[in-house]
């Protein structure tokens, strides 16, 4: 569960970098929000660090992810 949360969180922060101005204040709004705000504010940096660990440019412009399940989850 906790890894889905983090993909969902990958994808979310993913998506504000697809266009600037048509998701910054999607972005914005989510970040208004308990929870996804919460999770901005705790996982940000660590992704942050992540990407330039790897090399990658922060915020990505395009982002792909993959996620697998076990039957019944």
């Amino acid at each position: 569960m906790k890894n889905l949360f983090t993909l969902g969180l990958i994808l979310f922060l993913g998506m504000s970098a697809f266009g600037q101005d048509s998701y910054y204040s999607f972005v914005d709004f989510q970040k208004t929000l308990p929870r996804p705000g919460d999770a901005m504010r705790r996982k940000e940096d660590t992704l942050r660090r992540q990407f330039e660990q790897k090399k990658l440019d922060w915020p990505a412009r395009q982002m792909y992810i993959r996620s697998f399940k076990y039957d019944g989850e």
